[in-house]
């Protein structure tokens, strides 16, 4: 599996802060790719190391649809841990933080890893939720930051509610960005502000 590394420019004194997994949506790299790419060069000017999998080469997937998200999601999981593991497994970034930040099906699988293991520092999602099999068993989740817009067609706003009630009734730290007039895919000035929350939030995680 192919992984994209965007390294800090410019590197901090002590190195990386940490490593921030960017994970794609359903539109694959193909579609996907510019915004992601996007999102890793801002989080890489702020001093993280940004990692862009392409785990949808674990399925031979270009484009999600259909039943692709109930036959192939764990293959997909397996993929993202495997990242997980690879970026804790770098000497340059040893003890240092590992946040998943995912768009869409790339939110639902940060979700599920987050819920999966204890070895993520936060997490930001946005236009997701918490997969269907885990809203049961959710666990104790990493902070995070919950994007949103309210006309989103394709994940109902009402996910980011349900996630956003489970986080309150379990505690957990969190920022909720919910934007009333975007849908699924958000604005220039909507991801610019996305952008600069997260940026916020990175620098909130302790090292």
């Amino acid at each position: 599996m192919e992984v994209e590394v965007f390294q800090p420019k410019p590197m901090p004194p002590g190195g990386s802060k940490g490593a921030v997994i960017v994970l794609h949506g359903a539109g694959g790299l193909l579609t996907d790719g510019p915004e992601m790419r996007r999102w890793a060069r801002k989080i890489s000017g702020h001093g993280w190391t940004a990692f862009l999998p392409h785990y949808f080469n674990r399925t031979g997937t270009f484009i999600a649809g259909g039943r692709d998200f109930d036959l192939k999601f764990d293959d997909w999981e397996s993929a993202v841990s495997d990242v997980v593991r690879y970026v804790r497994a770098r000497p340059d970034l040893a003890g240092k933080p590992v946040v998943l930040l995912g768009y869409s099906l790339g939110a639902f699988l940060s979700l599920s890893e987050a819920n999966n293991s204890r070895q993520i520092a936060g997490v930001v999602e946005i236009a997701g939720g918490i997969p269907a099999q885990d809203v049961g068993r959710v666990g104790k989740l990493p902070p995070m930051v919950l994007v949103h817009g309210q006309q989103d067609k394709t994940v109902p706003f009402s996910q980011a509610l349900a996630l956003e009630q489970i986080l309150v009734k379990k505690r957990i730290p969190h920022a909720s960005l919910f934007f009333p007039t975007e849908g699924h895919v958000l604005s220039h000035g909507a991801r610019e502000q996305a952008m600069e929350t997260t940026v916020q939030f990175l620098n909130s995680i302790r090292r």
